[in-house]
């Protein structure tokens, strides 16, 4: 069986020598070059330090963790998990406090295996928001590997594995390439080692958006009719069809016709001849906020006889919202649905993160739906081509065959969709 040691290797032999130095753990199933690897090195060995060092300074004192019985241990990470009275930060710390107290002193109990999987749960979610968890989260996998585990612990493990992997390439900024075949490979040694895992699911949907990503439409068929028959009622099914008719349907022709909640229909025939943007935003984080800036910018520079845009807010509680669009003075038309990510639109189009940008060109074709890497590219491309051509005496330059704008940066945050 397959034991994923580190974020960033797969290693898998059955003795201590399979257990090598952090700097050695690079393998040919990992093709991650070395310079990045060592960037990665270097950053996780910092920051374990740095946990290191602060969790020496209380070694002597006494915890609560310390002191309780087996059965008691057990009780508390129960009623920590039920809890929604405790942020969820403290309470993820406090997680991965108990279930470390209860795996390491009472290693022969009935709750190991489960307190364990709930302490890199914990981790998963805190590395997810803070740099500083990332070794930890490390660490804890590769011990956990070095014991053999077998049945949902190491399938639990390796998914693990996988989190810290994209936690680590995401702090580096690893080239997408390496990044999209090194979570590829990842995902099919998990598949091949762990049928019967709960996580089967989310791993195929992403490696199915992997394979998008890296130009083999008929192998991402293929992921996705597999799924259809061995998981047909699962969400991670539907967002997989829906991923796969956003990336078939970029270049396309298309008709977006969408009754929001509140405000106007958004309906793209209704302004044919013209550049359509339907822009998904939220006011509750910043990357949402700062994308109305990213539209202003272009509403100003371009004419309304040639660009339409309509922003569609997806926050169940508006007032942000629209404090901030009485702010702006946003003078384009605004709707609202409070369905989220649950919206029809989005799951129609596979569309699991916000901001996004749908842009549909004056003959109707869907040429753009990312989170707005490249917008200004292929916006400046469609506004010109329609600038020059309108203009009288003008030759409009030859169109360069469009590129598939399917979502390709957004591929890098497996993380939203994993956690589950």
């Amino acid at each position: 069986m397959r034991i994923f040691h580190s974020p960033v290797t797969d290693s898998h032999t059955g003795t201590d020598a399979a257990h090598p130095p952090l700097s050695g753990r690079l393998n040919s199933r990992c093709p991650i070059s070395s310079r990045h690897w060592q960037h990665g090195i270097s950053l996780l060995a910092a920051l374990f330090v740095v946990f290191a060092g602060t969790s020496a300074l209380g070694q002597d004192k006494k915890h609560p963790w310390d002191e309780l019985g087996e059965k008691a241990l057990w009780n508390k990470l129960r009623e920590l998990r039920e809890s929604q009275n405790t942020r969820r930060a403290i309470k993820l710390q406090k997680i991965v406090k108990y279930a470390d107290a209860l795996a390491r002193r009472f290693p022969e109990s009935q709750y190991r295996t489960e307190a364990l999987i709930m302490k890199l749960g914990a981790l998963a979610g805190l590395a997810g928001t803070d740099p500083y968890y990332i070794p930890e989260l490390y660490y804890a996998t590769d011990t956990i590997s070095c014991e053999t585990p077998t049945g949902r612990l190491a399938s639990e493990n390796s998914y693990y594995a996988i989190q810290a992997f994209v936690f680590a390439a995401r702090r580096e900024e690893m080239p997408r390439n390496e990044f999209l075949n090194g979570t590829r490979q990842l995902y099919e040694h998990f598949l091949e080692d762990h049928q019967d895992s709960r996580r089967r699911p989310i791993i195929m949907a992403s490696l199915m958006r992997n394979y998008l990503r890296l130009g083999e439409p008929s192998k991402a068929e293929e992921m996705l009719n597999l799924m259809r028959n061995e998981f047909p009622r699962n969400p991670a099914t539907g967002r997989a069809e829906g991923e796969y008719n956003r990336f078939q349907s970029v270049n396309k022709p298309v008709t977006v016709d969408f009754e929001p909640e509140t405000g106007d229909v958004i309906r793209s025939a209704d302004h044919r001849g013209k550049v359509v943007m339907i822009h998904l935003w939220t006011a509750f984080i910043d990357d949402g906020i700062s994308s109305f800036n990213t539209v202003a910018e272009l509403y100003r520079k371009h004419s309304p006889d040639k660009f339409h845009v309509v922003s569609l807010n997806l926050d169940r509680d508006r007032t942000r919202a629209d404090v901030l669009i009485e702010r702006k003075n946003i003078p384009w038309p605004q709707a609202f649905d409070k369905r989220g990510l649950r919206c029809p639109l989005l799951q129609e189009y596979g569309i699991y993160f916000v901001p996004a940008y749908f842009v549909i060109d004056a003959e109707g074709v869907l040429r753009y739906l990312d989170d707005g890497d490249g917008l200004d590219e292929i916006m400046t491309e469609l506004l010109g081509d329609a600038e020059s051509e309108a203009s009288p005496g003008n030759t409009a330059p030859a169109k360069k065959a469009p590129a598939n704008r399917s979502g390709n940066n957004a591929s890098d945050k497996m993380e939203r969709t994993t956690r589950e």
